[in-house]
């Protein structure tokens, strides 16, 4: 109902738009010299089926995600395109209706040992940027679209699924060839700690939103359907982070662009995530004069005394199979009398409860849907709590040691840029921000018309329209995933049950939590998946996910892509849709999935988690788009009326 400040920005798109037409003018001239390159790309592998992660003793990548299952795939037959990759360079996309796009260069890519394809890259309006991997001898006619991770803001097939975590790429499927694959940066560039994209630009707050995936997925399609003659038979969207919250935002808003989709880990509760959970942790851990009170050194020490208390001894693997089983004894991990090591201090053992209780108002009320996961310590330092192992002199002047984390980073540039029309270039968590309902109000309520929650959350657990579009939803998370607290997985998945009862839900949702796993990957347990094939045997033959078989590779336990590229297969492990866990059968090698089965649990968790935000709920979502002088962003929500 409310107008936004537009200001200069439409000029200023007009003016990107003739440059990007200059830039595809020059780039059709140069795209028309074909490019061989010699060495394999992050986005191209091998068709030939790869399930060596499924084998004890086996080497196997260390990726989170598994090798897509050529055999497994049901066959759709290849189609050859019907012109050159450089031809493609030159032809007229501008008519896309709703997402006019440019296409800037057309180069054909050869890897050695794998399938050759045709990069695209280009520009939907006004600048959502783009990469497209089309195959030029193996596409079976699937298209699938992966999500961005962070404030995302660079673009490329394959890349890391959130910003700020070094070594983190873990949520996209290596591809066989069979997939056309794109991605695009979420309609700006940059993103991390310092989101200058945002600062007095709502249009670029709009397609980060929610926008930017669905002009993307139409333009792709349109290409697809030029250069093969044929739309693509089927579409898939795959995201972890952010990435997962598009996932959920597609599904909510736009239910009819993919057939299935993969929403990993998402941050789809995104305004309560980044306003309140994570500024709050950034700041709990804190002294008065910003020092850490639980170090990097007692992080270990805790997290060796949380998994030798809770580990579920059923899954043999030293996983916590649901942390909120997890009641740890605090009289064994503080420190007695006259004793300073290989324990905490009464001070950070209070910390450590905070950090695990979440953001909380002075009067006890939750601020976001819990807080950090038992077992996910070893992971805090640097994304929870300072890297450092000791406390020390300010990394700046004018900070604290508090304010190097990620949680900081990240919540600071969504205050400040993101997270309301009206930017606060000033606004500082050090100095009197308070976490509590008035708060919560200005950055989170969905009928405050000053803040962006109802564009960039992807609450809503109304999936009717997907159902009924024939979609299928796998939603997965690690139960320590140390940047998004986990329980929030859940408690979607409760509220897409209450409104569309469980038997409906059953027939195209599933919700897969993975014990021991971080944030989109990595971790002390079995990590290492496909969720793909599942999810396209579902779409395409009808056969639903019972179970999937995860991996834990030896090469490390740290973050998500680090360490070695492969490792030895040292045990496998079922993971059964929630609320289903797992147990040891009674016989057979207890290292080997086979010898597990799946049960549901006699006492279940209530998953409606009680929070300020609750219950989620439909019809929050506003739509916006330009008003009739091009001046100024017209946001209401369906059904409503006098928006202009």
């Amino acid at each position: 109902m409310d107008a936004r400040p537009f200001r200069r920005h439409r000029a200023r798109h007009l003016a990107r738009r003739r440059v990007l037409a200059a830039a595809a003018s020059l780039a059709a001239v140069a795209a028309a010299v074909l490019v061989t390159v010699a060495q394999a790309t992050t986005g191209a592998h091998a068709a030939a089926a790869d399930t060596s992660y499924l084998t004890v003793g086996a080497t196997a990548a260390r990726r989170t995600a598994a090798p897509i299952d050529t055999q497994a795939l049901p066959a759709l037959g290849t189609v050859m395109p019907k012109f050159s990759c450089a031809q493609l360079a030159s032809e007229d996309f501008s008519q896309v209706q709703g997402a006019p796009t440019t296409i800037l260069s057309a180069t054909q890519v050869t890897p050695a040992g794998s399938f050759p394809y045709c990069d695209v890259k280009g520009v939907v309006a006004p600048q959502v940027q783009f990469e497209l991997q089309l195959p030029t001898d193996t596409y079976a006619q699937r298209y699938l679209q992966e999500g961005c991770g962070g404030y995302c803001g660079n673009v490329g097939v394959s890349q890391p699924a959130a910003s700020g975590q070094a070594g983190i790429n873990e949520c996209v499927p290596l591809n066989n060839g069979e997939f056309a694959l794109g991605q695009d940066d979420e309609g700006h560039i940059g993103g991390g700690n310092t989101e200058a994209w945002a600062i007095d630009d709502p249009v670029l707050k709009l397609d980060f939103g929610y926008l930017s995936e669905h002009i993307f997925s139409v333009a792709a399609k349109a290409i697809i359907a030029s250069f093969y003659g044929q739309a693509p038979r089927y579409a898939y969207y795959d995201g972890c982070s952010d990435g997962g919250r598009e996932a959920l935002m597609e599904a909510q808003r736009f239910p009819r662009d993919f057939n299935g989709i993969i929403a990993g880990a998402p941050a789809f509760n995104q305004a309560a995530l980044n306003a309140m959970e994570e500024p709050y942790e950034s700041v709990t851990d804190a002294t008065p004069s910003g020092q850490p009170i639980l170090t990097a050194a007692q992080s270990a020490v805790l997290h060796t005394d949380i998994i030798s208390q809770c580990a579920d001894p059923g899954l043999r693997d030293g996983t916590i199979q649901d942390p909120r089983d997890c009641q740890p004894d605090w009289a064994k991990i503080q420190c007695p009398a006259g004793q300073t090591s290989n324990c905490l201090t009464a001070a950070q053992v209070a910390a450590a409860q905070r950090l695990y209780a979440g953001a909380v108002a002075p009067d006890g009320e939750h601020l976001y849907t819990g807080g950090e996961p038992y077992g996910a310590e070893g992971a805090w330092p640097g994304i929870v709590i300072p890297g450092g192992t000791a406390p020390g002199p300010p990394p700046l002047p004018g900070t604290t040691p508090e304010d190097t984390t990620f949680f900081h980073g990240i919540g600071i540039g969504y205050l400040r840029w993101v997270g309301r029309w009206q930017d606060d270039l000033n606004l500082d968590l050090d100095h009197g921000f308070a976490f509590d309902q008035q708060t919560f109000a200005e950055y989170v309520a969905h009928d405050n018309p000053t803040n962006v929650s109802s564009i960039v959350d992807a609450t809503d657990p109304n999936l009717t329209a997907f159902y009924r579009a024939g979609g299928k939803l796998i939603q997965w998370q690690g139960w320590a995933d140390q940047f998004i607290p986990p329980y929030g997985s859940v408690a979607y998945r409760q509220a897409v049950v209450d409104t569309m009862g469980a038997a409906t839900v059953s027939k195209f949702y599933r919700l897969f939590m993975f014990p021991g796993v971080y944030h989109c990957g990595g971790g002390y347990g079995p990590n290492v998946f496909d969720l793909l094939t599942p999810l396209a045997n579902w779409v395409e033959a009808g056969h639903a996910p019972s179970s999937v078989v995860a991996a834990l590779v030896s090469g490390g336990t740290g973050a998500a892509g680090t360490g070695p590229a492969t490792g030895t297969v040292e045990l496998t492990r079922p993971v059964y849709p929630y609320p289903e866990e797992v147990r040891y059968s009674g016989s057979g090698d207890p290292d080997v999935a086979a010898s597990y089965v799946g049960f549901t649990p006699t006492a279940q968790h209530d998953d409606n988690i009680k929070w300020a935000g609750f219950p989620f709920r439909s019809g929050y979502e506003e739509w916006c788009r330009l008003g009739a002088d091009a001046k100024a962003l017209v946001c209401a929500r369906r059904g409503e009326r006098g928006t202009t």
